[in-house]
């Protein structure tokens, strides 16, 4: 593991960095570094709306601040809501584009954990029905094979627990099949995943880093004990970043 503290780093020389023809780094002996851009292209603030996502076709997706998906078609510059009767969740957690240029939304609905799938044309919708615990409110983790799975947190509200860890979906051109995947060897609270090229399992699980290879038990990763993983993203090389809170 290599970590990278968060802070201003000055540098022990003066240097330029040409970025493209409007954009330069510029940095200075024990001083800031600073990027300038002197491009025609402005920053766009829309007031009420989260961005989430862009699919394969430039369009941006959103998440308002009352939990309805709005979707930005760039070509038209039209905007469509999307509200429960579409076939979405009454509240939507977040909105995730597989590479199959499907939008994914998970939350509640109802009060059950429920997903939902934007094939272009139309929304369909899976509730589980008997699923303890909630969906985690961070993306999805999609597969080399298109597969997509969602953290579950396995406690419920009573304080029972489930071993149900993801939910995963496999979409195609006839049918979305989905299940639980459940073992006694899976941590209770997972709210991020991911999996590397030697088929490892990567979880965040509160305040600690768990990997895990097939069933085996998962392990604590050491070095991440104690720091809530707030974050996971596996590059296109195969590295693995986590962010965490230092404590």
């Amino acid at each position: 593991w290599s970590i990278h503290e968060m802070g201003n780093y000055a540098t022990w020389f003066s240097f330029t960095y040409v970025l493209d023809e409007d954009t330069f780094i510029l940095g200075g002996f024990t001083d800031k570094t600073y990027r300038f851009d002197a491009s025609d292209t402005r920053w766009q603030t829309y007031v009420g709306l989260h961005f989430q996502c862009q699919d394969n076709e430039g369009n941006d997706w959103f998440l308002t601040e009352d939990r309805k998906i709005v979707r930005h078609k760039r070509a038209s510059n039209t905007w469509e809501m999307f509200e429960a009767v579409d076939g979405v969740p009454e509240t939507p957690y977040q909105l995730f584009a597989s590479s199959n240029g499907w939008i994914w939304s998970s939350g509640k609905h109802r009060g059950e954990v429920t997903v939902s799938w934007y094939d272009g044309q139309q929304w369909e919708m899976n509730s589980h029905e008997k699923l303890v615990g909630n969906i985690s409110r961070f993306p999805p983790f999609e597969t080399d094979k298109g597969i997509v799975y969602f953290a579950v947190n396995g406690v419920g509200a009573g304080g029972e627990i489930s071993n149900v860890g993801f939910l995963a979906y496999s979409p195609d051109a006839d049918v979305v099949r989905y299940d639980a995947i459940s073992h006694t060897s899976l941590p209770p609270k997972i709210h991020q995943i991911s999996q590397t090229q030697d088929g490892i399992w990567w979880m965040g699980s509160g305040s600690a880093l768990r990997k895990q290879r097939g069933l085996e038990p998962a392990t604590i990763e050491p070095g991440f004990n104690g720091n809530w993983i707030d974050n996971m993203s596996l590059a296109a090389d195969g590295t693995l970043w986590v962010l965490a809170w230092r404590t």
